[in-house]
Order: structure tokens, then C-alpha cells, then sequence
């Protein structure tokens, strides 16, 4: 019989107009199987998720790093409520809510295959992990019948998720196995049951020791995060047991707890949750492979203190001799005033850089300085460069065993370099071939956003939110929302920073040739006048710790990043104290001129320039969209409480009551969570700066992410129309 006649039931399409009306649904489910990603995450190629996507046949995928390649979230994001939850209960809640929330029959049923489909394939993926790893996986079925017989939830997420991270540091040494009486119905027996090894607790001891190490450099006590001494072995250095490891971390990562003798209400609350959880992001990015503190020589030392490995050191120093004796030729010869300093990244700002996505290219460095480094400072660049390669490249081929253990080899994996405003583009062509019969030069390529043009995001808006486009004011907020976060506009260094970097790779191969490491070199040229006003690397550092903390928490309080401006400008004062009269003064782009000398410390006389300095440093970030400023729905004061001078934040907001309802949040992070916590927050405004109108403009965040969105809505639906 010939069926092709008969009607064929279609699946539904996972269409524009769908997701427009189940956005909220569609957003809880995104958020929820990504939590599940990162509580289990077993079997996947990465602990990281870049978020996930609804396909136009409902199925679930993982966006890919093309997608997104800036911002991803990994395990250290995973805070309670999340961890009180198991995968059972996950899928349960997903049905429910699709079945109150979905009316069309076919399409409740679309939205259950797909996630139907993203389970199986999770087993099926860990199926295939724990097949090949029969030590972990016997470690995952011992924690099963623990938790069936009584620990909780949240214990059983965090051991499953610290047994992982050890496993894939130490591999079957991460475990020992022990004998433990059990009770029978008749008699007492022992069992071997796996415990985490001696050197899985010397490791967890070791991140707990130098996170403290962090948090101290930063200015930070341990006491904000444990509160009045609890978990005393923490804050004295003491080794304990796996057993209260684990406790600790998950006390960490609880966001709803109290804070007993702190300041009464939710928002209080929340505010002391996300410092311990910071705590514990800081653990995990201690963690990391790039810092190598797993392949270290602490579980033999009474001092975990962290050090650079032996290759790193040895790179430092004897690289630090050879650029010494180098600059003192190039002065000495051609009346050049260059000056060397040298330093090895310090772990807090290891910690942070990771904790924002970045890799650790300059874990060492070397800052070649003059006072007017410009183009014609091209040949002296280039004999320096070039003279430090070479007996670089000599010394790692003849002489091996200074960097390296018997038997293996390192040598440069590559070189690139990144110009900014110091060489012709001429000249980084002739210093590039200068140097290719020594090693292959490349320039530094920065990961940039796919570029959506103005007209082609107006085409989008009218389709779907006419109203934006024919509404002016509204239109201006989203145009500059769209610069920034299409690529339309480079955000570039403070002031009028310039320098030139060779940033060098190293590779280390074992003696089949295997690659077991990479190292990373920087040899900087810069020039002294960078460190005048906001070119000054105190400035800089103000937009990262901002931008850190931001990251770690969503948003923070402006109290906070008052506190973080006002340190660094008292740094900056120091630094300069004796130098130049020019490196004490900051020139704002509106013309004004600030004298910061008696910023060493506040007093009577100095308060108000210091509110003044910071309040214009803040709307200086503001303005290049560096930040975006947040206020919370839920807050009873409103927005238009803030003070305001010409559209900016005025210095007495930083007096004012409400300095804390006063939120900054990074510019990029908010367009691009993907975390179901956002359900709360769809009514928050974020306050952008708009530069045709010169002050700061509102939109609700959720209206920010749609917009954000749609473009790559209307582009796959382009897409599979083409198709």
C-alpha cells in the first residue's frame, strides 16, 4: 500500500514566534540542565559550559567557542541552591513547569523529547567516561550509597565535584583504599571502601593556604569570610581531615546563610553568601592547570607558600642577567636611556586573570623603559628583541638541563607581538623579517566579536520590537548597547597608553617528544609617560578588580568599588612621590586636571578631592562602557535617588545613603549569563552612557538580553530558511 499519500503528524518548529512566548520557560530550561552540566559534568571534554542552545527540531546542544567565545561558565560558578538538587529532581521540575506553562499538546511533548535527548546523551557520555576510568568510577558508585543511605545532597554534589577535580590532577593516586568495619546482621566485617589519598588532602591544604595568601594581598581579611572564626583550622593553617574539606566547601558555597551580627535583611544576607562563595572561586582558580600547584614540590615541604616551578625560575633569572647586560650596552653605545625591571606574576593576579578567562601569558616579564619610546626608537626595539632571542633560543638548544628535567627539551613554541602606538606599520613588517631566520613572528590576534552592523540590528528590531526603533530615545540606548557589544566599537588602553610586546611561548617535550608544557615569557617596551594620569597601570588595575569582582558575584555594591579606586589612587600617589610633577596630576577628558600627591593618605583636607578623583575615574569607565550601572527592582529606594551632575554620577553618591542600592556590573557579563537566576531579575535596570546625549540612560536587563539575542535569532531562523 502506498502511504505516501496519508498525512504525515509533523513536529512542531521551534520557531521565533515560540520562543519569543516561552522565553521565560525556555530560559529556566537553559539555566537549570547548565547547572546540571556543572554539578556533574562527568564525561565531557571541558568543566566549562559557553551555554546552551534550543535547536529549531527542540533538541538541546552546547553552544560551540564560535558562539561565545568570551565568557563561560565552570564549576566555581555552582552556588547553593544548585548543589540542593539532583538530576531526578531537575527533570521533574522542567516537566512540570513545561506542563502548566505550555498550551499547545505537540509542543509540550517537543519540549520533553529534547530534554528527554539531552539526558540520554549525558549517560551516555558518562557511561563512556567511567568505563575508561574504573578507579573514579568506583568512587562515584561508593558516593551513590552514601547518599542513599543518608548524607545529603549538597555534600554528595560537592565531594562528587572535588573527587572530579582531584581525579584529573592525580589520576588513581587521587584515592587509597582502607578498611572500615561494617555492622551485619550478624557479626561486624571489613570493607575496603575508597578514601581521598594523603596527597588529594596535602592539595586541598595547599589551595585552602594560598587562597588565604590572595585574599590577604588583596587587603582582605580571612575573618569576612569565615564568620568570627568559624572553621578555625582555616584561618590557623591547619591540615584536617578530607571529610571537613569538603564541609568547608560546601559552606562556601551556600548563598543563603545567616550573618548573625551583620546587618539585618536579604539583601544583607546575599551580600555575605557571595563573599564566602568568592572565597571558594578563588579555590578553584588556584586550581588550574596553568598555575601547575598539582605538579609541585609542596606535599614534600613544610611551606606551601606558592612558587613558580623550577623552569619558570630559572627562565626569570637567567633571563633577568642576559637583558641587564644587554640594556647597559644600548645605553652605553647609542646614548639610549632605557631601565630593566623584571617580575613574576604574583598569584592574586594569577588568580584573578583566570577567574576573567584570560590565559596567563606573562607569568614572567621583562619592562625594557625610556622616556619617549616612538617609532624612532625602531632599531634599538629591534637589536634588544633581537639579541635576546637569540641567546634565548642558544641557551635553551646547548644547555637544557638549566631549565628542564634530565631527558626532556624545551624550546620556542612561538612568538607574537602587540603594538600598541609605538611602531609604523612599515616597521613591525621590516621587525617581523628581521627576525624570521630566528623564530616565526606573528601579531597578537584578539579574540573580537562577530560584527553586526547598525542597519542589520535595526532590520531585526523592527521585525520584532518596532517600538525601539521609532522611539528615539530608546533607539540611542540600544545603538550604544549594540556598539559595544557587536564589535562596533574597541574599547582600547586607558589615556594614552602605548608600548611594545614580544609575548614569547615556550614548549617543554618529554623524551618520546611529547608536549608535557608551555611556558610564558613577556619583554615589554614601555614608555615612563604611561604611568602619567590614567594611563598609569594603578588605573588598570582598578578596571580589572572591578571587572573581577564583578564577574565572581554579578554585580557589586559601589561602596566596593569605591573602596577598590581610592586604594589604587593612594598607591598611584606613593608611586609617584618621587618623580616628576607631571606623574602627580590626572587630566579627565573633560579638561579638568587633578593634583593627587596628598593622596598617600585621607585626611581632613584631601577627603573631598579623593571622592571627586574617584566618582570621575568610575563615570570615565562608565563612559567608555567599560562598566554598566545596576539597580535591583526589588530595592524600595529608586533610581532617581541617585545623585546625579549632567547624566553622571555626582561625588556624593559616595556620601549618600544609598551607596550600597548603587550596583556596577561589567559591561559584557550582563548580556551574556545564561543562568536561571536572571528569572529575578527581568525588571532590574542597567544604566548605560549614551554618548549623544552625555549621560547615562536605563533599560531593564531582560529587555537588554533579548535585544542582545535577537539578532542570532532572526539569524538562524535566516539560516534554516536558506537551508
Amino acid at each position: 500500500m502506498n502511504t505516501s499519500n496519508l498525512p504525515q503528524k509533523l513536529c512542531p518548529e521551534h520557531t521565533n514566534e515560540l520562543k519569543k512566548k516561552y522565553t521565560t520557560l525556555e530560559r529556566t530550561i537553559k539555566g537549570r540542565l547548565t547547572e546540571l552540566l556543572l554539578i556533574d559534568g562527568i564525561g565531557r571534554d571541558s568543566d566549562s559550559c559557553r551555554g546552551l542552545s534550543i535547536t529549531p527540531d527542540f533538541q538541546i546542544r552546547e553552544l560551540e567557542k564560535e558562539e561565545n567565545s568570551k565568557f563561560i561558565s565552570n564549576a566555581s560558578t555552582i552556588k547553593n541552591p544548585l548543589l540542593h538538587t539532583s538530576e531526578k529532581k531537575i527533570k521533574e521540575e522542567l516537566f512540570d513547569l513545561i506542563e502548566r506553562q505550555v498550551d499547545e499538546p505537540d509542543v509540550v511533548d517537543a519540549y520533553k523529547e529534547g530534554i528527554q535527548n539531552f539526558f540520554a546523551d549525558l549517560q551516555k557520555k558518562r557511561r563512556s567516561y567511567l568505563k575508561a576510568h574504573p578507579k573514579f568510577a568506583q568512587f562515584l558508585v561508593q558516593g551513590h550509597k552514601d547518599y542513599k543511605n543518608g548524607i545529603n545532597i549538597e555534600t554528595f554534589n560537592v565531594r562528587t565535584q572535588v573527587g572530579k577535580l582531584l581525579y584529573q590532577k592525580f589520576w588513581d593516586e587521587a584515592f587509597e583504599t582502607v578498611e572500615v568495619d561494617n555492622q551485619t546482621d550478624k557479626d561486624w566485617k571489613k570493607t575496603e571502601v575508597l578514601r581521598f589519598s594523603p596527597k588529594s588532602i596535602d592539595y586541598l591544604y595547599t589551595l585552602f593556604y594560598n587562597a588565604s595568601l590572595v585574599r590577604n594581598e588583596r587587603g582582605k581579611s580571612i575573618n569576612q569570610v569565615f564568620h568570627d572564626g568559624d572553621y578555625p583550622f582555616i584561618a590557623q593553617d591547619i591540615k584536617v581531615s578530607w571529610e571537613e574539606y569538603i564541609d568547608v566547601i560546601a559552606y562556601l558555597v551556600e548563598r543563603d546563610k545567616p550573618n548573625p551580627h551583620g546587618k539585618s535583611g536579604k539583601q544583607w544576607s546575599e551580600e555575605w553568601g557571595k563573599k564566602t562563595s568568592q572565597f571558594c572561586d578563588i579555590i578553584r582558580a588556584l586550581s588550574n592547570d596553568q598555575l601547575g600547584i598539582h605538579k609541585g614540590k609542596y606535599f614534600e615541604s613544610l611551606d606551601p607558600r606558592f612558587e613558580w616551578d623550577k623552569t619558570t625560575q630559572h627562565l626569570f633569572e637567567i633571563g633577568g642577567e642576559f637583558l641587564k647586560n644587554e640594556v647597559n650596552i644600548q645605553n652605553r653605545l647609542y646614548n639610549t636611556d632605557f631601565s630593566l625591571s623584571q617580575r613574576k606574576k604574583s598569584l592574586a593576579s594569577c588568580a584573578e586573570k583566570i577567574i576573567e578567562w584570560k590565559k596567563i601569558n606573562d607569568s614572567m616579564g621583562f619592562r625594557v623603559s625610556s622616556s619617549a619610546l616612538d617609532n624612532e626608537y625602531y632599531q634599538h626595539i629591534l637589536e634588544v628583541s633581537k639579541n635576546r632571542l637569540l641567546h634565548l633560543t642558544t641557551s635553551l638548544e646547548k644547555e637544557p638541563q638549566k631549565y628542564v628535567n634530565p631527558g626532556e627539551t624545551i624550546s620556542i613554541k612561538k612568538v607574537s607581538i602587540d603594538n600598541k602606538w609605538v611602531l609604523k606599520k612599515e616597521d613591525m613588517e621590516n621587525f617581523k623579517n628581521a627576525l624570521s631566520n630566528i623564530v616565526h613572528i606573528e601579531n597578537r590576534e584578539k579574540a573580537k566579536t562577530p560584527y553586526v552592523s547598525e542597519e542589520k540590528r535595526k532590520v531585526s528590531l523592527r521585525e520584532s520590537y518596532p517600538h525601539d526603533v521609532a522611539t528615539t530615545e530608546k533607539w540611542e540606548t540600544l545603538r550604544s548597547i549594540f556598539q559595544q557589544f557587536s564589535g562596533g566599537k574597541e574599547r582600547g588602553s586607558n589615556g594614552s597608553y602605548k608600548d611594545f610586546k614580544l609575548n614569547i611561548t615556550l614548549e617543554v617535550k618529554n623524551a618520546k617528544g611529547d608536549s608535557v608544557d608551555t611556558k610564558s615569557m613577556e619583554v615589554q617596551f614601555d614608555d615612563i609617560n604611561n604611568g602619567i594620569g590614567l594611563a598609569n597601570f594603578n588605573i588598570r588595575n582598578c578596571e580589572r578588580s572591578i571587572n573581577t569582582q564583578s564577574r565572581l558575584s554579578f554585580d557589586i555594591p559601589l561602596t566596593q568599588a569605591r573602596q577598590i579606586i581610592e586604594k589604587n589612587l593612594k598607591y598611584m600617589s606613593f608611586w609617584a612621590k618621587d618623580k616628576d610633577p607631571k606623574f602627580n596630576t590626572i587630566q579627565f577628558p573633560d579638561g579638568e586636571v587633578i593634583d593627587i600627591s596628598s593622596f598617600v593618605k585621607r585626611d581632613s583636607k584631601n577627603g573631598l578631592d579623593i571622592d571627586r578623583v574617584t566618582v570621575k575615574i568610575i563615570n570615565y569607565f562608565l563612559q567608555k562602557w567599560t562598566f554598566f550601572l545596576y539597580h535591583r527592582a526589588d530595592n524600595p529606594k529608586a533610581p532617581d535617588d541617585m545623585y546625579l551632575e549632567k547624566g553622571m554620577l555626582a561625588p556624593k553618591s559616595l556620601e549618600s545613603w544609598n551607596i550600597e542600592d548603587i550596583r556596577i556590573c561589567t559591561s559584557l557579563e550582563v548580556a551574556t549569563q545564561q543562568h536561571s537566576y536572571l528569572q529575578n531579575k527581568r525588571e532590574d535596570q542597567v544604566w548605560i552612557y549614551i554618548p549623544e546625549r552625555a549621560k547615562i540612560w536605563w533599560i531593564s536587563l531582560w529587555d537588554l538580553i533579548e535585544r542582545i539575542n535577537l539578532w542570532k535569532v532572526n539569524r538562524d531562523k535566516k539560516e534554516k530558511s536558506q537551508s
